[in-house]
């Protein structure tokens, strides 16, 4: 996500939030976290350091979102 701003509405942000707390599936609360990252302004590159995956997978799921 180079130059891209992702921004989301307080009920989505809410929503991912809570799947991410609540979900016993990893990838999608890996995926939950990816996202809400990158609506914080932090680097595909930063995201995939912090959560220990690779950033093209983290470019992908910000880009699908």
């Amino acid at each position: 996500m180079h130059g891209s701003i992702l921004v989301l509405l307080p009920r989505v942000k809410k929503e991912l939030r809570w799947i991410r707390r609540n979900t016993r599936a990893a990838g999608l609360a890996t995926r939950c976290q990816m996202i809400l990252l990158a609506a914080k302004g932090r680097a595909s590159r930063a995201i995939a350091e912090s959560l220990g995956c690779d950033r093209s997978w983290v470019s992908r799921v910000i880009r699908r979102f």
